[in-house]
C-alpha cells in the first residue's frame, strides 16, 4: 500500500519528483518517482488500492566520517513501473485450484461453490483438488467451468469454508 503520497517541484522549475512510502505484511521502504513516471503512474499511486511496483533499490552512501556507519543503511526503490493488484492478479492468473478437505466439506457446500464459481465468469479454467483421510488428493478438471479471480469470488469462497481455499496458478 501507499503511504503519503507527495510530489515536489524542484528549484527553478526544472521538473518535479515524488515520494511515498510502500507498505506490506513484511516492511517497509522509500519510494522515489521521476517525473515521467508522475504522469504515467500518478492515478495509480493516489488511488489508495494495493498495487505491485518494480524499480531499483539502492543503498544511500554515509560519509566517512559519520557515526552512524555502524547503522544499517535504509534502502530506496526508484519506481520504474506502478500496476493495480487486481489487473496484475487477472493478467497473471492462468488457472483456480480450489483445495477442500474429505472430511470439512458438506454436500451443501458445493453445491453453494457452484453458484459461486457461476457468478464469477471469466477465462481461467478450474480445478477441484480433494484432500482425502487417506492423504491422497483426487483432482478434478471442472469441464465448462470458467472464472475470473477476482476479490469477490475469492472472498465469497472464504466465507463458504471459513479459510482461503483457492489456489490462483
Amino acid at each position: 500500500m501507499v503511504e503519503g503520497y507527495r510530489e515536489r517541484i524542484f528549484k527553478g522549475g526544472g521538473g518535479k519528483i515524488g515520494f511515498f512510502t510502500l507498505e506490506d505484511q513484511s516492511g517497509r521502504v522509500e519510494v522515489k518517482v521521476r517525473q515521467q513516471q508522475i504522469e504515467t503512474y500518478a492515478h495509480v499511486l493516489t488511488s489508495g488500492e494495493p498495487i505491485v511496483v518494480s524499480g531499483k533499490v539502492s543503498f544511500p552512501m554515509t560519509e566517512e566520517n559519520d557515526e552512524a556507519e555502524a547503522a544499517p543503511r535504509e534502502p530506496t526503490l526508484m519506481l520504474d513501473e506502478a500496476r493495480f493488484l487486481a489487473d496484475v492478479i487477472k493478467q497473471d492468473t492462468k488457472a483456480v485450484a480450489i483445495r477442500l478437505h474429505e472430511k470439512k466439506t458438506k454436500p451443501e457446500h458445493l453445491g453453494r461453490l457452484g453458484e459461486v464459481l457461476k457468478s464469477s465468469p471469466g477465462g481461467c479454467p478450474v480445478q477441484l483438488v480433494i484432500q482425502l483421510e487417506s492423504g491422497n488428493e483426487a483432482v478434478l478438471s471442472l469441464k465448462g467451468v470458467r472464472v475470473e479471480p477476482n476479490d469477490s469470488m475469492l472472498a465469497r469462497l472464504e466465507k463458504l469454508f471459513g479459510e482461503k481455499v483457492a489456489e490462483l496458478r
